[in-house]
Order: C-alpha cells, then sequence, then structure tokens
C-alpha cells in the first residue's frame, strides 16, 4: 500500500510541475482560454475550481459561501460587468501581469485529499447538488483514461465542451498529461459549430476529441453534404460522450471513421468522476438487440457492482442497481443528507460506493454493463442528466398560482421535449397564471435546456395508489403541431406571416427541423426555443440553411 502511495504522489508531483509550466505559456499565446487556465491553475495549486452557468449564476452563489477551500469560479464571463462580478464572489484575475508573482501561492500545501474542482449536478429538491472531486481522484481517473486508450506524447486534442460538464477536464487535461497538445477553439466561434470542428481537426492535425453522439450526427451531415471525410483522416480516437449511444449511429459512423480510429463509448454520472467505464465499438454493435451500445467494462481504480436491494451481487444478466466505487466524489459539498443516501459502504470495500440510481445487467459473454432504466426520476435530456423534480421545485416556487406541477420528457421524431403540465391554485386563479413571470424565473434558476417548452394546465395532477405522483396518464401534447408557447401564449399563433421568398425558404427550414407541420404558419416574430427547440437543434438549422442558401 505505502508503494502505491509513493508511486502517485511522484505522479502528482510530475503533474502539478507540468501543468505549472503548460499555465504560464497559455497565458501568452491564449489569454482569453478562461477555462483550460483555470483547469491547470486548480490543478497545480491548493485551490477549488467551481464550474457554473452563468444564465443561472445567482440562484447558486449562495451555496459557495460554506466552503472551507479557496474557490476559483470557472466560467465565460459574458455580459458581466467587473463590478457586478466582485459583488457577486471574491476573485482574482489570472492574468500575465502575475506569471512571475507566486508569493502568494507559497503558503499552500497540496495535498491528495484537497479538492480540486466541484461540478454542481441536478437535485431533487431544486437546489443543485455540487459534487466534490479531490486530486487523487481527478489523478486516478486520468491514469485510468490513458490505460484505456494508449495516449501518447504525439497525439492532439480538442477543448470542445462547456466547462458546467465535466467532460472538459479530460479534454484539457488528458493529452496534457502525457505530454500531447490540446487545440483551443477560437472564442469568437461557437463550439457546436460542427463545419468550424471539422476544419480544426483537419488543419491541426487534430487525433483524438470528445463528443456526444446528438452532436456527431451533425457532424457527419455536414461531412457527407460537402463530401469532405478526409478532413478526418488523422483522427485515431473518437471518444462518444455524456448519451446513450443508438446501434443505427454505430452502423453509420463506423464505416466512415479512419481505418485506424476507434471509437470508445465513456460513461457514468459525474459523482463517479468524470468517468468510470469504456466500451469500444465494433461492427456487432450496429447489430444490438437492446438497440444501444453497452456502457461497457471499468476503468482501472473503479469497480462496478449490480446489486439487489439488499446489497447482494445479482447473477449475470438479471437486472439490479449499479454502484461505483474507487476514485469516486469525496462526497456532496455540504449536503451529509444526501451523502448518507448517496454513498454506501459496501461489504469487501475500502471506502464507500457511490449509488446511481440506474438499473443495469452484466451481459453473459462479454461480461460488461448494460443500463436498463432509472429507478427515480433523473432523466436524460440533450445530453444532460437532469432531475424532473428540480425543474418542478423551481416551478412551483416561480408563482403563488401554481398548486402544483409536474414535468415529463417526451420523444417525437427523435427529438426530446419537456412538457410542464400545471395545476393551478384553484379555478379562479387559473386565469392569472402568468406564463411570462414563470419564464423569468426559470431562468435565473435553471440552465436554458432544463426549461419546459410546452405548458398544459390540468386540473388535477394525477397520483398512484401509494399517493405518489404518477407520470404514465399525464396529457401529451401533439409535439409536430405548433406549441403553446411557454413565454408567450400567442406568440407562436399570431404575428406576421412569412411574406418574402428569402423568408419562406426559412419558415420551410424551421418547420423541418422543429418537425413542426409545413401546412401551420410561423410569424416571422417567433422563438426558436419557445417553439420547443433546443441548442442542439439549433446546430441541425445552421447545417440546413448551409445546405439552402
Amino acid at each position: 500500500m505505502a508503494m502505491i502511495e509513493v508511486e502517485h504522489e511522484a505522479w502528482y508531483l510530475m503533474m502539478s510541475a507540468l501543468v505549472k509550466v503548460i499555465l504560464v505559456l497559455l497565458i501568452q499565446l491564449h489569454p482569453l482560454s478562461i477555462k483550460t487556465l483555470s483547469m491547470l491553475f486548480t490543478a497545480s495549486n491548493n485551490v477549488t475550481m467551481i464550474s457554473l452557468a452563468l444564465t443561472c449564476y445567482y440562484a447558486f452563489l449562495f451555496k459557495l459561501t460554506n466552503s472551507e477551500d479557496d474557490l476559483c469560479v470557472a466560467s465565460v464571463i459574458a455580459n458581466r460587468t467587473e463590478q457586478e462580478m466582485k459583488d457577486m464572489i471574491d476573485s482574482f484575475l489570472i492574468s500575465d501581469e502575475d506569471e512571475n508573482n507566486d508569493d502568494d501561492l507559497k503558503h499552500i500545501l497540496v495535498t491528495p485529499n484537497k479538492i480540486v474542482y466541484i461540478i454542481f449536478t441536478s437535485g431533487t429538491t431544486g437546489t443543485p447538488k455540487a459534487a466534490v472531486i479531490s486530486h487523487s481522484s481527478l489523478i486516478y481517473y486520468l491514469r485510468s483514461f490513458v490505460e484505456v486508450d494508449s495516449l501518447r506524447t504525439s497525439d492532439k486534442g480538442v477543448q470542445l465542451s462547456s466547462c458546467t460538464w465535466d467532460v472538459h477536464i479530460h479534454e484539457i487535461l488528458g493529452t496534457l498529461f502525457v505530454g500531447g497538445l490540446i487545440v483551443l477553439l477560437r472564442p469568437e466561434q461557437d463550439n457546436r459549430n460542427m463545419d468550424y470542428l471539422a476544419r480544426v481537426i483537419e488543419s491541426h492535425q487534430v487525433t483524438c476529441f470528445c463528443i456526444v453522439s446528438t452532436l456527431q450526427i451533425l457532424l457527419f451531415d455536414i461531412l457527407e453534404v460537402q463530401q469532405a471525410f478526409h478532413r478526418l483522416n488523422t483522427l485515431r480516437l473518437l471518444w462518444s460522450v455524456g448519451e446513450p449511444i443508438p446501434s443505427y449511429l454505430i452502423a453509420r459512423i463506423l464505416p466512415l471513421l479512419p481505418a485506424s480510429c476507434k471509437y470508445v463509448n465513456l460513461g457514468g454520472p459525474t459523482e463517479g468522476n468524470v468517468a468510470q467505464t469504456f466500451h469500444t465499438g465494433t461492427e456487432n454493435d450496429a447489430h444490438s438487440l437492446s438497440g444501444s451500445v453497452p456502457l461497457g467494462r471499468s476503468m482501472s481504480y473503479f469497480k462496478l457492482h449490480i446489486l439487489d436491494k439488499f446489497h447482494q451481487s445479482v447473477p449475470v444478466v438479471y437486472a439490479g442497481e449499479l454502484y461505483i466505487s474507487g476514485a469516486i466524489m469525496s462526497g456532496y459539498l455540504n449536503r451529509s443528507d444526501h451523502n448518507a443516501k448517496a454513498l454506501i459502504q459496501l461489504t469487501g470495500e475500502s471506502g464507500k460506493s457511490y449509488k446511481t440510481g440506474d438499473l443495469a445487467r452484466f451481459l453473459p459473454l462479454s461480461g460488461e454493463v448494460q443500463l436498463l432504466v432509472r429507478e427515480d426520476s433523473q432523466t436524460k435530456f440533450n445530453g444532460q442528466r437532469v432531475e424532473l423534480e428540480e425543474i418542478e421545485a423551481v416551478m412551483y416556487r416561480s408563482s403563488a398560482a401554481i398548486c402544483n406541477c409536474a414535468v415529463i420528457k417526451m420523444t417525437e421524431n427523435g427529438r426530446d421535449h419537456l412538457v410542464a403540465c400545471i395545476q393551478p391554485s384553484t379555478t379562479d386563479t387559473a386565469v392569472l397564471f402568468d406564463a411570462k413571470q414563470v419564464r423569468a424565473f426559470c431562468e435565473k434558476n435553471l440552465s436554458q435546456w432544463m426549461i419546459p417548452s410546452h405548458v398544459i394546465v390540468v386540473h388535477q395532477l394525477p397520483i398512484n395508489s401509494n399517493g405518489k405522483l404518477d407520470r404514465a396518464p399525464l396529457p401529451k401534447p401533439a409535439l409536430s403541431s405548433l406549441p403553446e408557447c411557454f413565454d408567450s401564449g400567442d406568440e407562436c399563433r399570431e404575428g406576421e406571416p412569412p411574406m418574402t421568398i428569402e423568408q419562406n425558404r426559412v419558415h420551410d427550414i424551421w418547420c423541418h427541423v422543429l418537425k413542426i407541420d409545413d401546412k401551420k404558419t410561423i410569424p416571422i416574430n417567433s422563438s426558436f426555443f419557445s417553439m420547443g427547440s433546443n441548442s442542439l437543434a439549433m446546430i441541425h438549422l445552421y447545417s440546413e440553411c448551409q445546405k439552402s442558401f
């Protein structure tokens, strides 16, 4: 055990020295890369990084005040003045003026158990939970990641993901950990612009990058239109993250990748570290009876357990709840109640294991894990893991006219929608329900992808025999029709219709992307997001406009 700790400390010190050097170089070469700078800064010093989305910044800041560690808030500082930032939280500026001044850091003692970053995950109470990851857990993950894919000093990665998603951590540190390079996208470019990404891969000879399956479809759509699959010739590793991979996607993408390129599915919840499982895609996955690619097997320093309600292992093929042990989170920040439920001491494990809430099974031949369903209301929506109860809690607080509400996820024509069913306080106050007020409140307290696009007012929400909310019988709108817009009930039905040739062409593209009956007329003043759309569909819209204009 002592030998392992000595070896770990050696790796850790080497990593700290490496990122300090890279930090100075990045400040000189790319001063606008706040995500990369903050990640490298926290990896090499006793500072904790907090990743937040500024769309719901104010609602989360109060949770940071009880932390006993120094905090470095990493975010895209958009439309915020320096004074506004100072009013919100104590901060410091990473700049080239301070590159040779490290006197204020000499007193810092870095130890493996110190917190390296905190990242918020969705919570059932309407208050997001902050998962705490230590320096040692991060180092163990990076070592596992390097072993899985045999990363080389010659590899070049791309930093593509948002800093509010933990995938950006291994995008930044993965290739740097072995002495490779990282390509930073230009700040003025949308990192979901797949045409731009393809050009970057070609021009910088990128060898590996991470991408969700939804964006993979858009990337290969654009390459197919342009007949430009040669842009991927330098790729040897494509990591799929964040979403289940449908079998049809494997069937389409594998033949189009370079022969030497390996397609790897990385999986696991934020609480378990960036990722804990891997599966290498093959042609057999294209014919999977389950319709999706397995979660895979555990990386080094992680262990997967599938247990019954008595915490006993279930036989192969039988379903049970998935637990993860090893280099997982230390716990939720200042949430002892949630820690007691989520972190379980299993027999035979030295540390605690994370109770995922996922039902899964071991496959008989490969021994890999296949996800089945979740036991609670948590779901994947547009690549993000969200709690429906969190959205419900926020909406309930938004207006006194709301007695109760329920959110369901609907899928139609391959697109996901969140639908809110609202029960007014009384029948008399139904007319007082202010959708704009609720929308504004949700925008301050929820991320954009968590705001429902459709709202239905119901007399009574259904409950089951146990007195719990029963989502199954809730009314489901026809998503292919024009939605009841959340921010304005009239916006989708009234307004100036398209008149010019260009406007009608754009109208047809909107109908195609949004899967709306083209016999309906969308006014030109309509909001794309209020029509039940999301940022991923915006990328599809961009692609379709490129084809038509």
